[in-house]
């Protein structure tokens, strides 16, 4: 089962696990830019007081689609999509869940073009 085999690469890491987890702050205030593999509108969602779906706190407008409306299509398609924001996430938690994720799928989409709200500060390069 895949799942085994990825709890035994990771107990197998040990100590070079533990650094990875403690490497990201230290990349954040370095502002060094990270790969991994964000899985927001997916795994987890932010929703504004406005009801809306976001990637995450830091991605306001992204999708930004009413919760009611954001289908489980919608859900998966995020899954599988680059976010353009992950090399300079500040999120550290997220990114020592995300990390994870660096044995599951590949995210080979690209964000669906929209229009973030004018008032909103976005991450990007």
């Amino acid at each position: 089962m895949r799942q085994i085999q990825i709890f035994e690469e990771i107990m197998n890491l040990g100590e070079a696990f533990l650094f990875a987890l403690q490497r990201i702050p230290a990349q954040c205030r370095a502002r060094k830019e990270h790969h991994w593999r964000c899985r927001s509108g997916s795994r987890y969602l932010y929703i504004c007081e406005d009801g809306l779906v976001h990637w995450c706190s830091q991605q306001r407008g992204y999708p930004g689609i009413p919760l009611s409306k954001y289908t489980p299509e919608m859900r998966h398609r995020e899954y599988f999509t680059d976010k353009f924001c992950g090399p300079r996430c500040t999120v550290s938690c997220v990114q020592q869940i995300g990390i994870l994720d660096n044995w599951r799928d590949p995210q080979n989409l690209k964000p669906m073009p929209m229009s973030p709200p004018a008032d909103l500060v976005q991450i990007g390069k």
